[in-house]
């Protein structure tokens, strides 16, 4: 609940240059059980997220067995539609202009100008389906900061069924 959260602090496990690579389960759970180990005195730790490898990792480790109490609160992915509705309004927030922070299409377009990059954001999902629509198109990955409206919701769509593929794969893969 919103206020039970009011006084937790995120930790993110790594801080890296985009063309270090995506972090690998392994390190991404050396990183978490240093954490942990750095805030053993604190009184609990909320892992939000993770991949599936992540907390595969988790799961084959006997580190966890070892003075943890654990509740685990799985999320089940539910209605199809219900979750494509909140997806498409989570990507048009993604791809709103906004002073603090560059949008999904200027992150991406900034980001894409280091070919270095170009692998790994074709890994990561959002970014995947923009660089799909856009070579689906022949459109310049700058381009796609000019879309016209009824291009931009095609690429809300097109997000959104990735996110819920995903999501589907998650269902299915994560016992």
């Amino acid at each position: 609940m919103e206020r039970e959260l009011q006084f937790t602090q995120r930790i993110y496990l790594d801080s890296r240059p985009l063309a270090a690579g995506v972090i690998e389960p392994e390190a991404a759970h050396l990183q978490l059980k240093s954490q942990v180990e750095r805030r053993k005195s604190e009184s609990g730790l909320i892992l939000e997220g993770g991949s599936i490898s992540l907390l595969n990792s988790m799961a084959r480790s006997c580190y966890w067995d070892g003075g943890f109490q654990w509740h685990i609160k799985r999320l089940r992915l539910g209605c199809p539609d219900l979750f494509l509705a909140r997806a498409k309004r989570r990507v048009m927030e993604m791809l709103a202009i906004r002073e603090e922070r560059p949008s999904l299409l200027q992150e991406l377009a900034d980001l894409w100008k280091e070919d270095a990059n170009g692998p790994i954001l074709e890994d990561i999902d959002g970014y995947r389906c923009t660089i799909r629509f856009a070579r689906e198109r022949n459109l310049a990955i700058s381009a796609l900061l000019r879309l016209s409206p009824e291009r931009q919701q095609e690429l809300i769509e097109a997000i959104a069924d990735e996110y819920l593929e995903h999501a589907n794969w998650q269902e299915r893969d994560f016992s």
